[in-house]
C-alpha cells in the first residue's frame, strides 16, 4: 500500500513566528532593518506547488505582514508556466504539479520592492531496497528498551546527494512520528545533529543499510518485564536538495538557540539559510518514496 504524503509547509513559517512571539524582547535589542521580501517553499513530488510570500522586518516586528498583491510568476525548465493565484493569507498557490528531475523557478514581484527570483532542481526519486525492524536494539538511561529500524536504499556515488528518513508509526488513531533514540550509525553521527538528514559523504557503495533507533515513549507491563509498544509503521525516504539539507538543519540550530537560557546553554547567534535573491526565506524540495506498512513480529517479545 502505498502512502501518499501530503504536507502544507507554508505551517513551517507561521511555526518560526510563533516561537518567535514567545520571547519577550525589546526593539533596543534589533537594529534598523529595512523590510523586504520573504518566500518560502516547500515543493514535494506529487503536490502542488505553493508559496508562501511575507515581508522580513526586524525581530521584533510580530506578525510579519503577508504580501496579498504579489506577482508570482513560474518557470518550469526555464519556460513560463503560469502565474500563481492568491488563496490566502500570505499563499499563492499553482495548478503544477510538482515531479523529480525539474527545474523550477519563481519570479516574485512586491510593489515596491526588487523582483525577488529563486530557482530549485528536484532531485531523482529514492529507492528503497529493505527494511529490517529490532525490537529490542539498546535501553536508555533509566533502563527502558529503545527499537531500530535498518533501512536499505541506494545511493547515488557520481554525485553529492542528501537523504531525509522519517518513520511513522500507526497509533492513536493515526500516524505518528516516534522520537529519535541514541545516534550509533557513522553516517548520522557524522551529521553532528539529532536528525534523521544525512549526505552520502561516507557512503562509498551503490547501497547503504542505516540503522535508526527510535524511542514512541510508551512503555507497558504485562506478565513480563516493562517493554516499549511496538506498533505497525512505514517508511519515507526522501532525496532532498541541498538547499532543504543546509535549511533545515540550520533551523534546527536556530530554534534550540531560540530556546537557549542563556546559562547552561549559552546563545550563539544563528541566521536561518535563505536561497532567495533579492530577498529572504527557502525554495526547496524534495522527491520521496514510502514503503507498505509494515507489522514487526513480537512473538515472544511480551514474554
Amino acid at each position: 500500500m502505498q502512502l501518499r504524503i501530503r504536507l502544507y509547509h507554508s505551517l513551517l513559517l507561521l511555526l518560526t513566528v510563533l516561537a518567535i512571539s514567545c520571547h519577550t524582547l525589546t526593539s533596543e535589542q534589533f537594529p534598523e532593518f529595512n523590510p523586504v521580501p520573504t518566500v518560502i517553499s516547500f515543493l514535494a513530488e506529487g503536490d502542488t506547488l505553493k508559496v508562501h510570500v511575507s515581508l522580513a522586518e526586524k525581530l521584533d516586528v510580530n506578525p510579519l505582514g503577508v504580501v496579498e498583491d504579489a506577482t508570482v510568476d513560474l518557470y518550469i525548465n526555464d519556460a513560463f508556466a503560469e502565474t500563481l493565484k492568491f488563496v490566502d493569507n500570505g499563499i499563492y498557490t499553482s495548478t503544477t504539479i510538482v515531479r523529480h528531475e525539474t527545474k523550477y523557478h519563481c519570479k516574485v514581484n512586491v510593489p515596491g520592492y526588487e523582483q525577488a527570483e529563486c530557482t530549485e532542481i528536484i532531485p531523482s526519486e529514492p529507492t528503497i531496497k529493505s527494511i529490517e525492524h529490532i525490537n529490542i536494539a539498546g535501553y536508555d538511561i533509566d533502563g527502558r528498551n529503545y527499537s531500530a529500524v535498518k533501512v536499505e536504499f541506494e545511493n547515488d556515488l557520481d554525485i553529492n546527494a542528501y537523504y531525509q528518513i522519517i518513520i511513522h508509526t500507526k497509533q492513536n488513531n493515526g500516524f505518528e512520528i516516534p522520537t529519535l533514540a541514541e545516534i550509533v550509525d557513522p553516517v548520522l553521527l557524522n551529521e553532528g545533529l539529532p536528525m534523521i538528514l544525512f549526505s552520502n559523504e561516507l557512503i562509498e557503495k551503490k547501497q547503504y543499510v542505516i540503522t535508526i533507533n527510535y524511542n514512541n515513549n510508551f512503555h507497558i507491563a504485562y506478565a513480563g518485564p516493562v517493554r516499549m509498544k511496538i506498533y505497525p509503521f512505514y517508511i519515507e525516504l526522501r532525496r532532498v536538495s541541498e538547499s532543504y539539507y543546509r535549511y533545515k538543519k540550520q533551523l534546527y540550530l536556530y530554534e534550540k538557540n531560540l530556546y537557549s537560557d542563556n546559562v547552561l546553554t549559552g546563545t550563539i547567534n544563528q541566521n536561518l539559510y535563505s536561497n532567495i535573491d533579492h530577498g529572504y526565506g527557502i525554495f526547496a524540495g524534495y522527491s520521496f518514496s514510502v514503503s507498505d506498512v509494515i507489522t514487526p513480529n513480537l512473538d515472544g517479545y511480551y514474554d
